[in-house]
């Protein structure tokens, strides 16, 4: 995913799963097939206020996608 991509694909994973949509992401690369450019732009991206305004997303949901989600399984 690059650029507006990030956005579309967490608004719809958002619309589609509700309230507990970030307890369903891992952040990771597959790197080779994805390289830095998309991690930079992912990562970009949950740390803008677009993120939080326009997803109703919370520092909760940050942890979560970045370290949360993984250290619970």
């Amino acid at each position: 995913m690059r650029s507006d991509d990030v956005q579309v694909f967490l608004r719809k994973l958002r619309d589609r799963l509700g309230e507990e949509w970030s307890r369903k992401i891992l952040f990771g690369t597959d790197f080779n097939y994805f390289t830095i450019p998309q991690a930079v732009d992912f990562l970009s991206y949950i740390f803008t206020w677009e993120f939080y305004e326009e997803l109703e997303a919370k520092l909760k949901d940050v942890e979560r996608i970045l370290a949360g989600n993984a250290l619970s399984i």
